[in-house]
């Protein structure tokens, strides 16, 4: 960047309304093809469909409702759109104050917008350790059982949390979220946190989730090797008796 370019230009390109109706659809059907794959499968396998599917089909209708969020935002000039300058004949006080019709609209779609987006983390993420738990764990007095109802029990609080935060990110003035830039700065401060505490958290669910069968895993392969070393003991043992006992009938003989 050159040293008389400003620092607030952005040197990224916005999505545009077309852009954002495609991905709008694709998400949707590209979640929906998949889900449709997995109950596919359950049913010619003809196994029981078990609380992982469920929990992905809820994360699947999260998703189809984000998707009618960003059409819908795009549609009506919310998403996608340069912001409408305000009027030129208002004061520097009610410029501030200003908020044009299509922000507001994008306001109140962003707000189930991004319940829709934790509910369908939450989701996702509930239903991966259901299917781990439902694969890895053999009795209730496994100690890996109580890890995952833990692990559970921490996706389950996070999700509501999340929730309860984005709807009370204005504290009690919860209608400040469709307010202007300078309304929501005052009221609303905590919704910026809480978005980096949203980013860091989720990470490192990504993280943590797919290393949580890795020690079962691991002592199932340990296991597995050491059924081997025994039965290549045992066979070496059975070798050196049939040797032995040979070897004691030519010495008879």
């Amino acid at each position: 960047m050159s040293s008389d370019t400003p620092f607030y230009t952005f040197t990224f390109k916005y999505l545009n309304e077309q852009e954002v109706i495609a991905l709008g659809v694709t998400l949707p059907i590209v979640g929906i093809f998949i889900v449709g794959l997995r109950f596919l499968t359950r049913r010619l396998q003809n196994t029981k469909r078990g609380v992982d599917d469920w929990l992905i089909l809820s994360g699947l209708i999260w998703l189809i409702g984000m998707g009618i969020c960003l059409i819908d935002g795009a549609h009506n000039g919310a998403f996608g759109s340069p912001t409408t300058a305000a009027p030129s004949d208002l004061t520097p006080e009610e410029e501030e104050l200003y908020t044009d019709p299509s922000t507001t609209f994008g306001q109140k779609l962003k707000f189930p917008f991004q319940i829709f987006i934790i509910l369908a983390y939450g989701s996702i993420k509930l239903s991966i350790v259901a299917f781990y738990h439902q694969i890895f764990v053999v009795s209730k007095d496994d100690v890996f059982n109580r890890v995952f109802k833990i692990s559970t029990a921490i996706i389950f609080l996070w999700t509501v949390a999340f929730i309860f935060i984005i709807i009370f990110d204005c504290g009690m003035a919860v209608w400040e979220n469709r307010g202007s830039t300078i309304v929501q700065l005052k009221y609303c401060a905590i919704g910026f946190i809480s978005e980096y505490g949203l980013a860091i958290s989720d990470f490192l669910d990504d993280i943590y989730i797919p290393l949580l069968p890795l020690p079962i895993i691991t002592c199932t392969v340990c296991v597995q090797h050491s059924l081997d070393n025994t039965k290549s003991d045992w066979l070496l043992n059975t070798a050196d008796m049939k040797a032995s006992i040979i070897f004691e009938e030519e010495d008879c003989d």
